[in-house]
């Protein structure tokens, strides 16, 4: 059986990691093929924009889908492979975890409060508005 010890950070240390590190490790994990995706999209856009701008014929779309994947896929993979972005990362989803968020009735709450505060600020910008409108045509 593998043992854990924790540092006077309360990190745990060679082992075997505890419940909560290994779900900060699979969102990590989730972000970076996410990341993946995202650059492949990317990429896909850019070559084809490429393509068409110096090519002499029309891409072929498999191949360059094909492309932007291996490039999404190897750029993530390399990147997650680099401790300290993996650490950063992690320490971003440790951070994350921490955070006590709101209900759904206090982001409810919130949001009319902005609301309510937003229309006031309109409608007292538009007074402000209207007189100085008709000082500036008295003077003009």
């Amino acid at each position: 059986m593998a043992t854990t010890t924790t540092d006077t950070k309360g990190e745990h240390s060679a082992g075997s990691a505890s419940p909560v590190e290994l779900g900060l490790e699979r969102r990590v994990q989730f972000a970076f093929v996410f990341a993946a995706v995202v650059v492949a999209w990317l990429s896909d856009k850019i070559i084809t924009a490429v393509w068409d701008r110096f090519g002499a014929t029309e891409p072929d779309p498999k191949i360059v889908t094909l492309l932007a994947v291996i490039l999404g896929a190897v750029g993530s993979w390399a990147t997650y492979r680099k401790e300290g972005v993996r650490d950063w990362a992690m320490a971003v989803a440790r951070e994350l975890a921490a955070v006590t968020w709101p209900t759904r009735r206090e982001t409810w709450s919130m949001t009319v409060v902005v609301l309510v505060v937003s229309l006031i600020s309109a409608a007292l910008l538009g007074v402000f508005d209207g007189i100085w409108a008709a000082l500036t045509d008295v003077v003009y």
